[in-house]
């Protein structure tokens, strides 16, 4: 076993306990969740977010192979394939299967609840998110893609400010994703890319004129710029 504990000394755990009468088990824990990855398989955390921590493939392999074997020694197989129990390298697992009364929502759903979205969006011309890399995974339970989805079905135009996009992020569009805007086009440095963030933002929504915004009617009784109401 290693200290800190790590992805190797997955084949060491067998048990995973805590005390009778923990103040944890007195605790309701809702985990929000950004993604629907299971914890293994193709679209497991190892196989996804794996590549994007550096693994090579054959650590892939070897760490989803761990994983469901994991699953399978604790008797957790139902938990490990809920949606969302692949999140944070299978935090998402380690909270719903060793926690009594744990559930995983859709973080993008608690937020749109909490910031009351749906009612903010209401007569809106227009709505703009933003995503760190937009691509295929951000149809996994991704903020912006929820926020898409809800102006679809609103009739909002939604448009994305990304500090990259992928070839793969046209699926997006469906959606509801009208256009996304790359702050790092052509490519920067990543430190580079950081520290002009709020340059690149600026430069970048220039071209988000009125005249690109479906235009709206005034509400009776407000009065519009140049115009004096009447009475």
């Amino acid at each position: 076993m290693t200290e800190p504990l790590c992805g190797r000394d997955l084949p060491s755990v067998v048990l995973i306990k805590h005390g009778r009468g923990s103040p944890v088990d007195h605790c309701r824990i809702t985990v929000a969740c950004d993604v629907t990855n299971p914890l293994f398989g193709p679209n497991g955390a190892a196989a996804v977010f794996g590549p994007q921590k550096g693994a090579t493939p054959q650590q892939v392999k070897w760490l989803d192979d761990a994983l469901e074997q994991f699953a399978v020694r604790t008797g957790k197989m139902d938990a490990a394939k809920t949606p969302g129990a692949g999140a944070a390298g299978g935090l998402g697992f380690g909270i719903l299967a060793f926690f009594a009364n744990s559930s995983l929502r859709s973080g993008s759903q608690i937020m749109i609840e909490a910031t009351r979205l749906r009612e903010r969006l209401r007569g809106a011309d227009l709505c703009i998110t933003g995503e760190g890399r937009l691509d295929s995974q951000s149809l996994s339970g991704k903020a912006p893609i929820a926020v898409a989805r809800l102006c679809k079905e609103m009739g909002v135009r939604c448009v994305a400010v990304v500090g990259s996009a992928a070839a793969d992020a046209e699926a997006t569009r469906s959606e509801g994703l009208d256009r996304w805007l790359e702050l790092c086009s052509p490519p920067l440095p990543l430190e580079e890319s950081i520290r002009r963030a709020s340059e690149l933002v600026e430069a970048r929504t220039r071209d988000l004129t009125s005249s690109e915004i479906t235009p709206s009617l005034p509400s009776p009784g407000i009065p519009v710029e140049g115009k004096e109401e009447n009475g």
